[in-house]
């Protein structure tokens, strides 16, 4: 496979490319076998699935704060907040995706795209963060937890977080999960932890120097 890559690399731009491999972290024959053909771990990725039988109440939002009916003319604001969020959390872009324009308009034009279940704060004019879930085949997910610049460590993403299960709990989702990085360095599995979440599984990512 990696010859392959090479002989495509041969049509495109291949500087800075890199080799990868996802696996399951059960499977340990097949790490030792990437490490020993020059592979190194990269970041581990956390599939998490919320505890059904925990209790969740909502608690009023932290001073400052209030939540608003998402409508068509926050979208942009939304996805800004979501993209200095990144930016500031992990500048060198290894755990996320660039929030871009089309990201923004492929999400809010999606038909399971629910303004109930976008729940985000506002600090007067300013959007400060965001915790955004959706129902995919009777499963909840919470695909974004992001918290803007000046606006961390006062409660927010906790509460934004447990609205949102309370949201989805109200569609009748038994089942919520979503996804997180180990390495990444805000370590925003420890919130999830604490908010009733469990690792149901790891996916180690592999990363291997691409050479012609």
């Amino acid at each position: 496979m990696e010859a392959r890559c090479r002989e495509k690399a041969v049509h495109v731009n291949a500087k800075g490319r890199e080799f990868a491999a996802g696996i399951s972290a059960g499977v340990h024959a097949t790490c030792l076998h990437l490490q020993r053909n020059g592979y190194s771990l990269a970041y581990t990725l956390w599939e998490m699935e919320f505890d059904p039988a925990r209790k969740v109440s909502e608690s009023p939002m932290p001073d400052g704060y209030e939540l608003r009916p998402v409508t068509a003319d926050h979208h942009r604001a939304i996805w800004q907040c979501i993209g200095d969020a990144y930016d500031a959390g992990c500048p060198d872009g290894r755990f996320s995706h660039v929030p871009t324009e089309g990201r923004m308009r492929a999400h809010f034009r999606n038909d399971t795209a629910d303004a109930d279940l976008s729940l985000v704060a506002w600090q007067g004019s300013r959007v400060a963060g965001q915790v955004l879930c959706r129902v995919h085949e009777r499963c909840g997910e919470v695909f974004e937890v992001s918290i803007g610049v000046g606006h961390r460590r006062r409660g927010l993403a906790r509460e934004l977080l447990t609205r949102g299960l309370i949201a989805l709990q109200r569609q009748g989702v038994r089942t919520v999960r979503l996804g997180t990085t180990f390495e990444n360095p805000t370590e925003a599995w420890r919130l999830y932890e604490q908010a009733g979440f469990r690792i149901l599984a790891e996916f180690p990512r592999w990363r291997k120097k691409f050479t012609l």
